[in-house]
């Protein structure tokens, strides 16, 4: 589910399934465990990131895209 390599389309995939797992699970609290979730200090950068991704999607915040990482 959180391979290493891939293509954008797989790290979209996986944002897109961690916030409707976090969603299922955690119903009103997905942000705040999200958010939990992605300051442990053991995690591999991969899923900080895939975390991180999930923590702006629910809180409502648009995707980033290229222009916007490189001028924002």
């Amino acid at each position: 589910m959180f391979g290493l390599n891939g293509s954008s389309g797989d790290f979209a995939r996986d944002v897109a399934t961690e916030v409707e797992y976090l969603k299922t699970m955690h119903g009103e609290n997905a942000l705040a465990v999200a958010r939990e979730k992605a300051a442990r200090p053991a995690l591999r950068t991969h899923r900080r990131k895939i975390l991180n991704a999930a923590v702006q999607r629910l809180e409502g915040k648009p995707e980033r895209k290229l222009l916007g990482r490189l001028f924002g």
